[in-house]
């Protein structure tokens, strides 16, 4: 494999990495709002907040990782060719 192929699978895993963080904050609002957190001084809302955030960057890098990878390992764009004229005296 290739270092583009392993970039490729890097942010594939990084994205499942990151929804899974995202259903954590999703249950640490679900535990919050049913009182199984008694002591929590941080508002559900930022649980909420945290969640989403998560998801959808996990989402981006899983489902955008090939247009990621593309751009990241990008052919650099080759220099016009040079005409070369005579100059014939």
């Amino acid at each position: 494999m290739t270092s583009r192929d392993w970039f490729g699978v890097a942010t594939r895993v990084l994205g499942r990495w990151e929804i899974l963080r995202g259903f954590f904050y999703f249950l640490n609002v679900i535990a919050d709002r049913n009182g199984w957190f008694t002591n929590s001084t941080t508002d559900p809302k930022y649980y909420s907040l945290y969640a989403a955030a998560e998801l959808g960057a996990g989402l981006i890098l899983l489902l955008g990782a090939d247009l990621i990878v593309r751009v990241s390992y990008s052919v650099a764009p080759k220099p016009p060719e040079k005409i070369e004229t005579s100059t014939a005296e």
